[in-house]
């Protein structure tokens, strides 16, 4: 099995160097409506798309954080993680059509630095992805299905 290492955020500006197995990894398909370095322009496009293409919004309770881009709140960081801040990228166990909006940075294959704006996320191939990304190009001509691999491991 191919090992490879990851530097993982632990809080207070420290990383560390980990050795994970790329069976830690998932490769995941993302319909994406919009990327931008602007968190409120990214909230109200999110809120839009739920709207016009008739998807649940569900922003994990996520907030804008300085140091990774997004955070669960201090408290649920410490209490599920052990540190704050915290951040676990879409894709991990929870497949399915739900407008949210994630940070690129926690997803190997894509741009740094990135708010996404993100419909539904499954298995690459899947189904329901084409469909949704049909519904969804009529009205976000620059929509787009993309591919990474997503870390499923443990962030503790």
């Amino acid at each position: 099995m191919k090992e490879i290492f990851l530097f993982l955020f632990v809080g207070w500006g420290v990383f560390v160097q980990a050795q994970v197995k790329e069976s830690t990894y998932v490769k995941k398909e993302f319909l994406i409506i919009y990327a931008g370095s602007d968190y409120i322009t990214c909230n109200k496009k999110a809120i839009e798309a739920s709207k016009k293409l008739k998807v649940k919004l569900n922003l994990r309770q996520l907030n804008v954080n300085k140091e990774i881009g997004l955070s669960l709140s201090e408290i649920n960081c410490e209490s599920e993680h052990g540190f704050f801040p915290c951040y676990q990228a879409r894709g991990k166990n929870d497949d399915g059509a739900y407008v949210s909006i994630e940070y690129s940075d926690a997803y190997i294959d894509f741009e740094k630095g990135k708010y996404l704006v993100i419909i539904s996320s499954y298995p690459t191939g899947h189904a329901g992805n084409r469909l949704l990304f049909e519904r969804a190009q009529k009205i976000y001509k620059d929509a787009v299905l993309k591919s990474s691999k997503v870390y499923t491991g443990c962030i503790h």
